[in-house]
């Protein structure tokens, strides 16, 4: 089997990119209005119907990345064949959920949409202000997405590689590439506009939450301690407890009496919000008023009792500096992407017509640390760091993490050595103009048991997509489908 993956690398390579395709229901029908299409139907798949507005801003999806330059009739034909693919794709792997008898209880359902939000409140935000029809379509594709990819795991899950293929993969990764490049970020792209107009649009999701004030005094009562101390203990912080409502100064009781070690400071616990302490402190302290103190109250670590000095109520961030900084990522569009596409052919352009000049246009133009080095990264593995490779160099430009972009990666060893390759290479970073200044073997770093691992859970991931991709392409043919649209007109 992977004498066919070594034959058709770059189609795997891909492989993520096309299976990522099948988790953006959730989000289909959002951006375009359905009322432009009515409810007519794009494609029926078995006798279940896809609607032609899922499909329609599917393909503006698709569209919306070639933004800035010219999308030809062929390319335009392309995109809407490969759209209305993936969509069929996707109901075949709805239908075999059926089949199979996947299925998810009402109380999974609302735990996986919980999941979708950052905190409590901004889901009770929710619960509050949107409408009911904005809920049904998030659980609904919620509960699909679910189903969906339980339905793919008997058909990765059986996917095998004998020890020998092993040995050759990790042999055959252990290269590494010299390359230069010059790097152009959608971020770089984003106005001050836009970000206000996200900041606009996401108030529930930029909001601090509640944080409150508290001070304490704890009596220590360990764990297995006897009957007899934790008597005497609950004894001495009702004493306590009647000091503190008498009107006693609290700090200074806490000082005298405390336990924890924020006695020193007058058992002043901070800010903090709901989830940073132990439930049954939280469950005590948020419900006090400023100024008002608890009874007595027993948890893991002793006897406690509270006092609440301050509550901040959510709100919504104000609007600064580090506001805008932090909101830029969140704010990039397809727009965005277009624009630094465009911004990147025009460098390349300029390269091709004076190729020795790669450095100074990058140290001009690249949004990337290397730009001060003239765009020159260094050597780069083939796709996973081996123990002992410095990964610095290249974080933030090729790599978040332990491995290489895998279309930064391709292009890297199959490039010509000492050319400037001739498109810009998309990255999850950006897009990219790639120099490859030669290759070699490494030798500095020999595999470890680790590095074999990383190895064959990437290449697992990868050929399991591969199989279910082919899986489905064999489904659709046998698949009753009916086009109700010209997807190539």
């Amino acid at each position: 089997m992977f004498s066919y993956l070594r034959a058709r690398m770059k189609a795997v390579f891909l492989v993520t990119a096309i299976a990522f395709l099948f988790t953006i229901f959730a989000f289909w029908g959002m951006d375009i209005d359905s009322s432009q299409f009515g409810a007519s139907v794009a494609f029926t798949v078995n006798g279940d119907d896809i609607p032609i507005r899922d499909y329609e801003n599917l393909v503006s999806r698709y569209l919306d990345q070639y933004k800035g330059q010219e999308v030809t009739e062929g390319l335009r034909r392309q995109i809407r064949k490969q759209a209305a693919d993936e969509m069929i794709g996707r109901k075949i792997l709805e239908q075999t959920a059926e089949k199979m008898g996947i299925y998810m209880t009402k109380e999974e359902l609302q735990g996986h949409v919980r999941q979708a939000f950052p905190s409590d409140e901004v889901y009770n935000s929710y619960l509050v202000q949107a409408p009911a029809a904005w809920w049904q379509n998030l659980e609904e594709s919620t509960e699909r997405d679910i189903l969906v990819s339980r339905a793919r795991s008997p058909f990765s899950d059986g996917v095998w590689v004998s020890d020998s293929e092993w040995a050759k993969i990790v042999n055959d990764l252990y290269y590494e590439a010299d390359i230069s490049h010059i790097l152009f970020t959608p971020s770089a792209e984003v106005s001050e506009t836009d970000v206000r107009r996200y900041y606009d649009a996401n108030t529930l999701r930029i909001q601090e939450p509640t944080r409150i004030r508290a001070r304490q005094v704890l009596l220590k009562v360990p764990d297995g301690a006897p009957d007899t101390e934790a008597v005497a203990a609950g004894e001495r912080i009702k004493k306590i407890h009647e000091l503190a409502k008498a009107g006693k100064d609290f700090p200074a009781l806490a000082r005298r009496f405390s336990e924890a070690p924020d006695a020193e400071d007058g058992g002043d616990m901070g800010f903090y919000k709901s989830g940073d302490m132990i439930n049954s402190v939280e469950d005590v302290t948020f419900k006090l008023q400023p100024g008002e103190i608890s009874d007595p109250v027993r948890t893991e670590f002793g006897y406690h009792v509270f006092k609440l000095e301050e509550r901040i109520p959510a709100h919504v961030r104000p609007w600064s500096e580090d506001l805008i900084r932090e909101l830029v990522p969140h704010s990039v569009t397809d727009t965005h992407w277009g624009m630094a596409r465009e911004r990147a052919g025009r460098v390349l352009e300029a390269i091709q017509k004076f190729p020795d000049q790669f450095s100074l246009l990058a140290g001009l133009h690249s949004q990337g640390a290397s730009g001060k080095d003239g765009g020159h990264l260094g050597w780069m593995p083939r796709l996973i760091f081996p123990s002992g490779y410095d990964p610095l160099p290249l974080i933030g430009e090729v790599t978040n993490g332990t491995a290489i972009d895998r279309d930064i990666s391709y292009t890297a060893f199959a490039a010509p050595v000492g050319e400037v390759v001739s498109e810009p290479v998309k990255s999850s970073f950006g897009w990219h103009i790639l120099k490859v200044n030669g290759r070699r073997r490494i030798v500095a770093h020999s595999p470890t048991d680790t590095d074999v691992q990383i190895v064959q859970s990437t290449y697992l991931r990868l050929l399991r997509e591969e199989t279910l991709i082919r899986w489905v392409q064999e489904e659709r043919k046998r698949a009753k489908v009916k086009y109700n649209i010209d997807v190539e007109s």
